[in-house]
């Protein structure tokens, strides 16, 4: 066997070319940028609905879903999926009338061409809903 001062002399360079490896290793990693977050969609939004059960969540979805998603889409599968979930979103029992009625009129503001088409599709819902 070789004499401790071979070992030694192997572990020293080893730590000398492993150190700065490591070091900047570490500093990349401390410097990254965090991942971006999921881009909303309507079919994210719709599995983000179907699993809310308390108002407080709702009243967080129905911003996120007002902010995102206001104006009716121009792509016509896209565009049935939002009356879907804006059909949803009128029925679902965490939102009072008046609410429901708020959320209308933003949706009417925002779509100057289709206010007769979603003040139907609400209507119809709370007439529904009233009865059930």
């Amino acid at each position: 066997m070789y004499d401790i001062w071979f070992y030694a002399f192997f572990w020293l360079i080893g730590m000398f070319f492993a150190f700065p490896i490591c070091l900047i290793g570490i500093i990349w990693l401390f410097f990254q940028r965090p991942p971006a977050n999921e881009k909303l969609t309507l079919q994210s939004i719709q599995i983000i609905l179907n699993t809310i059960k308390t108002k407080e969540n709702f009243q967080v979805f129905l911003r996120k879903f007002l902010k995102n998603f206001v104006v009716i889409p121009q792509d016509e599968k896209d565009s049935k999926l939002w009356f879907a979930l804006v059909e949803k979103i009128a029925y679902c029992k965490l939102l009072d009338i008046d609410e429901v009625a708020i959320f209308r009129q933003e949706l009417e503001n925002a779509n100057a061409g289709s206010e007769k088409q979603i003040v139907d599709l609400i209507s119809n819902v709370l007439k529904t809903r009233k009865k059930g």
